[in-house]
């Protein structure tokens, strides 16, 4: 009977514990979430228009699926698609102060261009972050991994390209390589976590250039700690990737920093 008790007494303690530890989650969201309201609106990328338009360069009208072809002074929604074919590319103006070059064979969401402080990234990743964990994801990485353990990237084996989907592939890391190039680090970390949560894309040639890139967006934020997650797990998963002297001359400056 005694010992009966003494259980019953643990199972309480142990609902008690996850009951609170629950609502300690469900207040931390509401917390995080409560920020992200009080802070100024993003505003979505209103004023777009083409400047300059080199080869076929195409535009998506919100969700049909015709493309039409790109030109000069065409004004571009939020709601709209741009895609570049090869030897192609087109320069951007955002609210008349900021250029974009959108570079060969790429494709973007004009909707993406949008500025992103990075007060505003900071609350986004934790919000993802907190939401991963209240759905019972172990995994607490900067970025949402969907890449397979094991030796992968352009000189990796378990890779079998498609020709279609290879080529939808390299426009969307371009999109997202499009932002680093034109120094928009916040809308790039947001553009690499998107190609790396796509299983089929970071299991691609570029899912090692997606991490490479994920980590020089960060450290070009300041944002060091996560810069050496990136770069450490890059070169975990791809022993044998392009970057990996200048990966390692990274990890060893980022880690005298933090001494």
């Amino acid at each position: 009977m005694l010992l009966f008790e003494a259980f019953g007494m643990l199972f309480r303690k142990w609902i008690n514990k996850r009951i609170k530890e629950c609502y300690a989650m469900k207040i931390k969201t509401m917390f995080l979430m409560g920020l992200m309201l009080s802070l100024p609106i993003m505003s979505f990328a209103q004023q777009v228009y083409v400047t300059e338009v080199h080869g076929v360069v195409k535009v998506r009208r919100d969700v049909k699926e015709e493309w039409i072809p790109a030109y000069k002074n065409m004004f571009l929604k939020r709601t709209d698609t741009i895609l570049s074919e090869r030897d192609s590319w087109a320069k951007l103006v955002i609210d008349g102060k900021t250029y974009f070059v959108l570079p060969q064979e790429a494709m973007l969401e004009v909707s993406d261009l949008k500025e992103i402080s990075k007060e505003k990234l900071f609350l986004l990743l934790m919000a993802q972050k907190v939401a991963g964990l209240r759905s019972g994801e172990k995994d607490t990485r900067t970025y949402p991994l969907a890449i397979p353990r094991g030796r992968l990237g352009r000189k990796g084996k378990f890779y079998q390209p498609d020709p279609v989907a290879t080529k939808c592939l390299l426009r969307r890391f371009n999109g997202a390589k499009a932002f680093y190039d034109n120094e928009l680090f916040t809308n790039a970390v947001l553009a690499f976590r998107r190609v790396l949560s796509d299983k089929e894309n970071s299991a691609s040639p570029w899912g090692d250039d997606s991490l490479f890139y994920l980590a020089k967006s960060f450290e070009k934020l300041a944002w060091y700690g996560r810069a050496l997650e990136v770069y450490s797990d890059l070169l975990s998963l791809y022993p044998e990737n392009d970057f990996k002297r200048e990966i390692q001359q990274s990890i060893q400056r980022l880690k005298k920093r933090e001494e």
